[in-house]
């Protein structure tokens, strides 16, 4: 039969001579703007820009009723979670809003389309590598810069072998009194998501043993009262996620550390960045210019 070419119109290519498969949807990204007449547009360097603010629709604002806007939330879903972990946080942004959306809400979700038309040849990249750890994961947490409600916005990335294979941007659902406590929640989320991938190559491999996870955490108080403290804050749900990641790391499962911020992979899954600093983590994260082949990804066999 030979090897797999498309999966779920995801385009597969692979390079053995030199151990590199990428994941395109290209084809998908190119339908999807033209869908929503954002195709040959003016094209933007990033999905959003820094400083914005989406705020809550109010009667003095123009609903969006007659756009597509949750049709678009809905795709642009998709691609942010399956190939494109750049699209992530501006993509949650959008999607807060798809119960009641504004014509402001509208611009945003069409600046997304707008950076996905000019970068719709780009793919998620893998290469061959015995690195170790097998799993990693880094967490990162934006402390309540949301002037519309403080809520504080999680990101997280696991790696596999060097490689990300998960990532999710979450809006915490309440607000955090604490720059810790945000990053406590960031952490648990992440370690759940890390604990999944753990198991899976324990399978694949048929290890007998248990590997530590390296937690890379951006807070060193964070990791400080993880690792030898209690948590100060009273609220149980908190608490919970604060001893289930000492459990964690008590049984061996995790080994927490601090990852300073211009190495932070999570970063970009939590606010807007600058252009540079947004290249620069979209490229850590294996989203490349997908130069072999893009002609072959862009024509669907069917």
């Amino acid at each position: 039969m030979g090897e797999a070419r498309w999966f779920l119109g995801i385009s597969l290519h692979f390079d053995h001579e030199h151990g590199i498969t990428t994941l395109s949807q290209a084809k998908f990204a190119a339908d999807v703007t033209k869908r929503f007449g954002m195709d040959n547009c003016r094209p933007r360097k990033t999905p959003q820009d820094r400083g914005t603010i989406l705020y809550k629709r109010t009667e003095e604002d123009e609903p969006a009723e007659d756009t597509p806007y949750r049709q678009a939330v809905g795709v642009l879903l998709y691609l942010a979670r399956v190939t494109r972990p750049d699209i992530s946080y501006a993509v949650n942004q959008v999607a807060v809003h798809a119960s009641d959306p504004s014509k402001a809400h509208w611009v945003a979700e069409k600046n997304i389309f707008r950076y996905i038309d000019a970068t719709k040849s780009m793919s998620l990249t893998y290469y061959r590598t015995t690195t170790e750890p097998h799993v990693r994961v880094y967490t990162d947490a934006d402390w309540a810069n949301n002037e519309a409600d403080r809520r504080s916005v999680s990101g997280s990335v696991i790696q596999v072998f060097g490689s990300a294979v998960s990532w999710q941007t979450k809006r915490q659902r309440a607000v955090s009194k604490s720059s810790t406590i945000a990053e406590y929640i960031a952490v648990d989320d992440g370690v759940d998501e890390a604990r999944w991938a753990m198991s899976l190559v324990v399978r694949l491999m048929k290890l007998d043993h248990v590997i530590p996870i390296p937690a890379m955490i951006g807070n060193k108080s964070t990791i400080k009262r993880l690792t030898n403290g209690r948590n100060s804050d009273a609220q149980k749900t908190v608490d919970c996620k604060f001893f289930s990641v000492r459990e964690a790391v008590d049984n061996g499962e995790l080994e927490l550390a601090y990852c300073p911020t211009n190495v932070m992979l999570a970063d970009m899954l939590t606010k807007a960045l600058p252009t540079t600093r947004f290249r620069e983590l979209r490229k850590a994260l294996g989203v490349c210019e997908f130069t072999a082949g893009v002609g072959e990804v862009l024509e669907h066999p069917a």
